[in-house]
C-alpha cells in the first residue's frame, strides 16, 4: 500500500490512541466485505477523514 495511507492510517490510529497494528487488527476483523484488506484500509482512511467513520 502507498506510503501516503500508511501516514494516514498512522495519523488515525494516533487520534484513537492506538498503534497502528492495532487499528489494522480492528478494521480487519470488522470487515463485511471481500474486499481485500489493502482496499477496506485505504476505504476506511478516506470515510474517517471525511468524517463519516463509526468510532468503534
Amino acid at each position: 500500500m502507498e506510503d501516503e495511507f500508511w501516514s494516514a492510517l498512522g495519523h488515525i490510529a494516533a487520534a484513537r490512541g492506538q498503534t497502528l497494528s492495532a487499528l489494522v487488527v480492528e478494521v480487519d476483523a470488522g470487515r463485511r466485505s471481500l474486499r481485500p484488506l489493502a482496499s477496506e484500509l485505504r476505504v476506511f482512511a478516506l470515510t474517517w477523514f471525511r468524517g463519516s467513520a463509526p468510532d468503534r
